[in-house]
């Protein structure tokens, strides 16, 4: 998923002028469930996941006691974080779903020189960044 290069005060996303870190509030409330969507399941579930939250009746698994609490937190975060923006949450859910099926994509054309590329970028950058914590503590 390649975010389009917008003017300033522009969502990154979608082109609508920005409220929110370079989003607009509906982009902004996507990309923060998406977040905690991502850090609650592991990238080999998320097309299970993705299918699921698309069915999903976000409000009665928010209150439902019996409901798994990973879905339950997801549930609530999305509710109400899109009632706090006055979205509708049918909406967000949809903007959600094809944003993840945008990721789901992503990691099914993902390779092994890919993964071993992205994991040595990804020990550069810790790498320097506690070359960097090592030289102000000195």
């Amino acid at each position: 998923m390649k975010q389009k290069l917008r003017e300033q005060g522009q969502c990154t996303q979608c082109g609508q002028p920005a409220t929110h870190s370079h989003e607009c509030a509906s982009c902004h409330v996507a990309t923060l469930s998406i977040v905690t969507i991502k850090g609650k399941y592991p990238p080999y579930r998320l097309a299970a996941i993705t299918e699921g939250f698309q069915k999903a009746d976000l409000f009665h698994a928010a209150r439902d006691k019996a409901e798994d609490s990973g879905v339950r937190h997801i549930a609530s975060t999305v509710v109400n974080l899109a009632l706090a923006n006055r979205l509708y949450v049918n909406d967000v859910q949809r903007e959600i779903v094809l944003r993840l099926r945008e990721s789901c994509k992503v990691i099914e054309e993902e390779t092994d020189a890919s993964r071993a590329d992205y994991a040595r970028r990804l020990t550069d950058w810790l790498g320097t960044i506690l070359n960097h914590m090592k030289k102000v503590k000195a």
